[in-house]
C-alpha cells in the first residue's frame, strides 16, 4: 500500500503533537538520523555537495559528521513545522528574538514595500511567521506541493500570522501588487533553477543557476532588498537576524544589473552558510544545471 505524503504528515504531526516541544524536536533529530541511513541518494548528494563546496577546507570525516548534522537539523525542522500552529497560539515571541529589526522598519519607511530574502537555512518557515506576528506581514513566494492536501495544510500554516502565499507558478503580478500595497515579499533564492530560466552566478566557487526574480523585481519597483536568516539554538529558540538592505544600482545595462544584484544576494547567502554550514539544506541538488559550455552533471556524483 502506498501512503500519500499528506497522510504521512498527518501521522507525524499527530505523534509530535502529543509530545512536549523539546521531546518532539529531539524526536525530529532522530528522524533525521533515520533519513540519513535510509535515503541513500540524498546522503550521497549531500556528501557530493559538501565536497564541491568545502572539500578544500574540510576533510572527509568532518564532511561526514557535518552531513549527519544536516540531516538532524532537517528532521528537526520538519517536526517543528508541524508544531507551528501550537507555537503561534502560545505566542511566537516565546520562541524567537529579533536582531536588526530596525533595518526592516527603515526599509518599509520608504513606502515601496520590501523584498525580504533568505535561503533554505535553519527554519525559514519560522522566520516568515515571526515577521508577520511582529506586525509586518510577508507574502511568501513558493512552489506548492503537488499533493493538494499537503498544499492546503502548508498554506494554512503559512497564513497563521497574517502572511499570504503566492504560487511560484504565477508570481509576477501578485508580487507587484503586494509591493504596491506596502507589504513585504518573501523570497527563498538558493535553489537550482532549470530549463534556461536562471542565470549563472558564483556559489562556493562554482556557477549555480539562480532565479533572477529578486533582482528583476527590485530594479522594476525600487523596493529595498533586505536579507534575513534564522539561527536555531540548542534550546529550541530562534535568533532571527535582519541585515542592512542591499544596494541596488542601475548602470543602464539591465541584464548586467540583474546579474550583479543576483550575485550579491547569492554571496550574502554563501557567507551565512559558511558561518553555519549545518543549517543549510545540502540535500538539494544546487549545482544540477550547468552553463551551456559545461556538460550536465548529476549532484549524486562528487
Amino acid at each position: 500500500m502506498i501512503v500519500s505524503p499528506a497522510t504521512l504528515v498527518e501521522v507525524l504531526g499527530a505523534a509530535a503533537g502529543r509530545l512536549p516541544r523539546p521531546l518532539a524536536l529531539a524526536a525530529g533529530r532522530r528522524l533525521g538520523d533515520a533519513m540519513a541511513l535510509l535515503v541513500r541518494s540524498r546522503r550521497r548528494l549531500a556528501l557530493a555537495n559538501l565536497e564541491r563546496a568545502l572539500g578544500g577546507e574540510m576533510d572527509a570525516p568532518a564532511r561526514r559528521r557535518l552531513m549527519r548534522e544536516v540531516f538532524r537539523q532537517f528532521g528537526q525542522t520538519l517536526v517543528e513545522a508541524l508544531l507551528l500552529p501550537r507555537m503561534v497560539r502560545r505566542g511566537l515571541h516565546h520562541y524567537v528574538e529579533h536582531e536588526g529589526w530596525e533595518h526592516l522598519e527603515q526599509a518599509m519607511a520608504q513606502g515601496k514595500g520590501a523584498i525580504v530574502f533568505t535561503g533554505h537555512f535553519g527554519n525559514w518557515e519560522v522566520v516568515a511567521l515571526a515577521q508577520g506576528a511582529r506586525g509586518i506581514p510577508m507574502d511568501v513566494v513558493g512552489r506548492p506541493p503537488d499533493d493538494p492536501r499537503l498544499a492546503a495544510r502548508l498554506e494554512s500554516i503559512r497564513q497563521l500570522t497574517g502572511n499570504r502565499t503566492i504560487s511560484k507558478r504565477q508570481a509576477v503580478r501578485p508580487m507587484l501588487q503586494s509591493l504596491r500595497q506596502g507589504r513585504t515579499v518573501g523570497l527563498v533564492v538558493d535553489q537550482n533553477v532549470g530549463a534556461g530560466r536562471g542565470i549563472f552566478v558564483d556559489f562556493f566557487g562554482r556557477p549555480a543557476s539562480t532565479t533572477p526574480a529578486l533582482a528583476v523585481l527590485a530594479l522594476k519597483t525600487g523596493a529595498p532588498v533586505v536579507p534575513v536568516f534564522g539561527y536555531p539554538d540548542q534550546g529550541g529558540r530562534h535568533r532571527i537576524v535582519y541585515g542592512r538592505p542591499l544596494e541596488v544600482t542601475r548602470s543602464g545595462d539591465h541584464q548586467r544589473d540583474v546579474r550583479e544584484l543576483t550575485a550579491r544576494a547569492t554571496a550574502v547567502i554563501e557567507r551565512a552558510v559558511r558561518r553555519h554550514p549545518q543549517l543549510w539544506l545540502w540535500l538539494h541538488d544546487r549545482w544540477r544545471s550547468r552553463p551551456p559550455q559545461e556538460p550536465a552533471a548529476s549532484g549524486s556524483q562528487p
